[in-house]
């Protein structure tokens, strides 16, 4: 019975997505009720067959509205893997917020940050187009906090989610960047990239490994070989969004109890925004904790993720 109700729900979503997607149409009705659990859906956007992942958390069928995550996956990856590996299907169920997964483009999926990577910057998709249909569709569709949307990424996805606190910061309260850049170079040979001004200030996480080779904490070109993207340094990337969300606090910089993070904050930006950077020390190009983490340091990047954005609305 409850695989026959999933289904269910799960046309409805689609009806409604595609309703609110093509329109003139009536105004979708809010799906109050929802069994937990995940949803794979699709939509056509630009010419293409997008793809996503939809879990839903026990906590949807309350009252209260709740929190929208979207969560980018690396080059190369997936929604469903980047769910995975993060763990933040069980992460959404024990905080109570919704969390989208959705996929890049390609044979190999990636993502067309401003800078990287693969087909996806090639083709000039329309990345940053798509995940804003997402968020305007499952805003209206089901009951969502609009105060409390955040974009998360790893690696391309990373890139990805600083593009979208750029372009679309009037719909994100936060964003939080694993093993990424803002911007940089297509190929060593290629113009240097100077993102446009942003269009609302939008608090930021960053969390880098101090041994990234692929994205290294210093700039340059990844060691990997699977892309030439040159990158601006991490610190470039926290003061960029220093600067633009004005933070009037100067940047606190400690070592964290346990040693493991070394921790540089800014805040006092416009609407309570705030920039934070963990520089993991002991990790590498990997989303530390996860499932795929090479070398584990005892860093868990989806709880300190967490603990950053559940703390960030949107100012009015």
């Amino acid at each position: 019975m409850r695989r026959t109700r999933r289904y269910l729900a799960s046309i409805a979503i689609s009806c409604a997505l595609v309703l609110l997607a093509h329109p003139p149409t009536a105004q979708a009705q809010k799906i109050e009720q929802l069994d937990a659990g995940d949803y794979a859906l699709s939509l056509p956007w630009d010419g293409i067959e997008r793809t996503f992942i939809l879990h839903v958390p026990p906590q949807y069928d309350s009252a209260a509205a709740l929190p929208l995550l979207l969560l980018l996956h690396g080059g190369f990856g997936s929604g469903q893997q980047a769910a995975n590996t993060a763990a933040m299907s069980a992460k959404a169920d024990a905080e109570g917020f919704l969390s989208v997964y959705p996929d890049g483009t390609g044979v190999v999926r990636t993502w067309n940050g401003y800078h990287c990577c693969g087909p996806a910057l090639a083709s000039g998709v329309d990345d940053a187009g798509f995940l804003r249909l997402l968020i305007e569709l499952f805003a209206e569709a089901l009951k969502v906090e609009r105060a409390r949307i955040y974009v998360a990424g790893h690696s391309n996805g990373a890139i990805m989610a600083y593009r979208m606190a750029i372009e679309h910061g009037d719909a994100i309260a936060a964003i939080a960047v694993v093993a990424g850049a803002v911007t940089g170079q297509a190929s060593p040979d290629a113009p240097f990239i100077v993102p446009p001004p942003p269009v609302a200030p939008v608090s930021v996480k960053i969390i880098q490994g101090w041994r990234d080779e692929n994205v290294p904490f210093w700039g340059g070109l990844g060691a990997s070989g699977v892309t030439d993207a040159v990158h601006v340094p991490t610190l470039d990337s926290y003061f960029h969004f220093v600067a633009v969300d004005g933070a009037t606090q100067p940047p606190e910089a400690a070592l964290t109890a346990d040693g493991l993070i070394y921790r540089i904050r800014s805040g006092g930006g416009a609407g309570g925004t705030e920039v934070e950077l963990d520089v993991a020390l002991a990790e590498q190009h990997s989303w530390p904790g996860g499932n795929l983490d090479p070398e584990p340091s005892g860093v868990n990047a989806t709880d300190l993720i967490w603990s950053f954005l559940e703390r960030q609305r949107k100012a009015p």
